[in-house]
Protein backbone atom coordinates (compact mmCIF):
# COMPACT_ATOMS: atom_id res chain seq x y z
CA UNK A 1 0.00 0.00 0.00
CA UNK A 2 1.22 3.46 -0.89
CA UNK A 3 2.13 5.95 1.79
CA UNK A 4 -0.19 8.93 1.81
CA UNK A 5 0.85 12.29 3.14
CA UNK A 6 -1.75 14.90 4.00
CA UNK A 7 -1.35 18.55 4.78
CA UNK A 8 -1.87 19.36 8.48
CA UNK A 9 -5.45 20.12 9.41
CA UNK A 10 -5.93 23.84 10.12
CA UNK A 11 -8.92 26.03 11.03
CA UNK A 12 -8.52 29.07 8.78
CA UNK A 13 -11.29 31.28 10.18
CA UNK A 14 -9.44 34.19 11.84
CA UNK A 15 -12.13 35.62 14.13
CA UNK A 16 -15.85 35.46 14.80
CA UNK A 17 -18.28 38.34 14.32
CA UNK A 18 -19.93 39.98 17.31
CA UNK A 19 -23.57 39.15 17.82
CA UNK A 20 -26.71 40.60 19.32
CA UNK A 21 -29.69 39.18 21.11
CA UNK A 22 -31.22 38.35 17.71
CA UNK A 23 -30.21 35.52 15.38
CA UNK A 24 -26.49 34.78 15.13
CA UNK A 25 -24.64 33.03 12.34
CA UNK A 26 -20.95 32.38 11.71
CA UNK A 27 -19.15 29.89 9.50
CA UNK A 28 -15.84 28.11 9.84
CA UNK A 29 -13.41 26.91 7.23
CA UNK A 30 -10.54 24.45 7.40
CA UNK A 31 -7.73 23.28 5.15
CA UNK A 32 -5.63 20.13 5.10
CA UNK A 33 -6.42 16.63 6.18
CA UNK A 34 -8.46 14.44 3.91
CA UNK A 35 -12.11 13.67 3.36
CA UNK A 36 -15.01 15.44 4.99
CA UNK A 37 -14.77 17.40 8.22
CA UNK A 38 -16.66 16.89 11.48
CA UNK A 39 -17.08 20.00 13.65
CA UNK A 40 -17.76 20.42 17.36
CA UNK A 41 -17.65 23.27 19.85
CA UNK A 42 -17.52 23.97 23.58
CA UNK A 43 -17.90 27.25 25.43
CA UNK A 44 -20.43 28.79 23.06
CA UNK A 45 -22.88 31.36 24.41
CA UNK A 46 -26.19 29.84 25.57
CA UNK A 47 -28.55 29.42 22.63
CA UNK A 48 -25.84 28.82 20.01
CA UNK A 49 -24.78 25.50 18.51
CA UNK A 50 -22.49 24.30 15.74
CA UNK A 51 -23.48 22.10 12.83
CA UNK A 52 -21.25 19.00 12.89
CA UNK A 53 -21.36 18.71 9.10
CA UNK A 54 -20.71 22.26 7.86
CA UNK A 55 -19.14 24.07 10.82
CA UNK A 56 -21.76 26.80 10.97
CA UNK A 57 -22.72 28.33 14.31
CA UNK A 58 -26.35 29.39 14.47
CA UNK A 59 -28.97 30.25 17.05
CA UNK A 60 -30.28 33.02 19.22
CA UNK A 61 -27.91 33.99 22.04
CA UNK A 62 -29.73 33.94 25.36
CA UNK A 63 -27.40 36.26 27.26
CA UNK A 64 -25.27 39.22 26.36
CA UNK A 65 -21.62 39.22 27.37
CA UNK A 66 -18.16 38.16 26.38
CA UNK A 67 -17.44 34.48 25.79
CA UNK A 68 -13.64 34.30 25.37
CA UNK A 69 -13.27 30.51 25.47
CA UNK A 70 -15.29 29.16 22.57
CA UNK A 71 -13.23 26.16 21.44
CA UNK A 72 -13.93 24.94 17.92
CA UNK A 73 -12.67 21.49 16.95
CA UNK A 74 -12.51 19.92 13.51
CA UNK A 75 -11.63 16.32 12.64
CA UNK A 76 -11.12 14.99 9.14
CA UNK A 77 -12.64 11.67 8.14
CA UNK A 78 -9.76 9.99 6.31
CA UNK A 79 -6.46 10.99 7.88
CA UNK A 80 -7.88 11.06 11.43
CA UNK A 81 -6.39 14.47 12.17
CA UNK A 82 -7.95 16.75 14.79
CA UNK A 83 -7.23 20.38 15.56
CA UNK A 84 -8.84 23.00 17.78
CA UNK A 85 -8.81 26.77 17.94
CA UNK A 86 -10.11 29.10 20.65
CA UNK A 87 -12.30 32.04 19.67
CA UNK A 88 -13.91 34.92 21.50
CA UNK A 89 -17.56 35.76 20.86
CA UNK A 90 -19.09 39.00 22.09
CA UNK A 91 -22.87 39.21 22.28
CA UNK A 92 -24.43 42.65 22.72
CA UNK A 93 -26.97 43.03 25.48
CA UNK A 94 -30.53 43.72 24.33
CA UNK A 95 -31.56 47.38 24.27
CA UNK A 96 -32.81 48.53 27.65
CA UNK A 97 -36.53 49.24 27.63
CA UNK A 98 -38.47 50.62 30.58
CA UNK A 99 -42.25 50.55 30.66
CA UNK A 100 -44.52 52.02 33.30
CA UNK A 101 -48.07 51.56 34.40
CA UNK A 102 -49.85 54.13 36.49
CA UNK A 103 -50.30 57.86 36.22
CA UNK A 104 -47.09 59.85 36.34
CA UNK A 105 -48.17 63.16 34.86
CA UNK A 106 -50.06 65.90 36.64
CA UNK A 107 -49.24 64.69 40.14
CA UNK A 108 -49.84 67.24 42.87
CA UNK A 109 -47.30 67.96 45.59
CA UNK A 110 -47.79 65.73 48.65
CA UNK A 111 -50.08 63.33 46.77
CA UNK A 112 -49.60 59.57 46.53
CA UNK A 113 -48.42 58.01 43.30
CA UNK A 114 -48.77 54.33 42.46
CA UNK A 115 -46.78 53.20 39.43
CA UNK A 116 -45.00 50.05 38.32
CA UNK A 117 -41.74 50.16 36.39
CA UNK A 118 -40.65 47.16 34.35
CA UNK A 119 -37.18 46.94 32.79
CA UNK A 120 -36.28 44.54 30.00
CA UNK A 121 -32.93 44.13 28.30
CA UNK A 122 -29.79 45.95 29.31
CA UNK A 123 -26.79 44.56 31.15
CA UNK A 124 -27.65 42.99 34.50
CA UNK A 125 -27.76 43.78 37.29
CA UNK A 126 -30.17 46.62 36.63
CA UNK A 127 -30.69 49.36 39.20
CA UNK A 128 -33.65 51.69 39.13
CA UNK A 129 -33.07 55.18 40.40
CA UNK A 130 -36.13 57.38 40.54
CA UNK A 131 -35.51 61.09 40.75
CA UNK A 132 -38.45 63.20 41.69
CA UNK A 133 -38.49 66.84 40.83
CA UNK A 134 -41.09 69.15 42.32
CA UNK A 135 -41.97 72.38 40.60
CA UNK A 136 -41.56 75.33 42.82
CA UNK A 137 -42.49 78.89 42.26
CA UNK A 138 -39.84 81.15 43.70
CA UNK A 139 -40.72 84.79 44.25
CA UNK A 140 -37.89 87.26 44.41
CA UNK A 141 -38.45 90.54 46.11
CA UNK A 142 -36.57 93.27 44.39
CA UNK A 143 -35.98 96.18 46.80
CA UNK A 144 -35.70 98.97 44.32
CA UNK A 145 -32.90 97.35 42.32
CA UNK A 146 -33.35 97.26 38.57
Amino acid sequence: EALRVYDPLNITTPTLPSGSSGNYSASFAATGGSGSYAWSATGLPPGLSISPTNGQITGTPGNGGSYPNAVITVTDSTAAQTTSKTFSITVAYPTLQITTSGALGGVQLASAVNATFVAAGGKPPLHLVLRLAARRTVAWLNHGQP
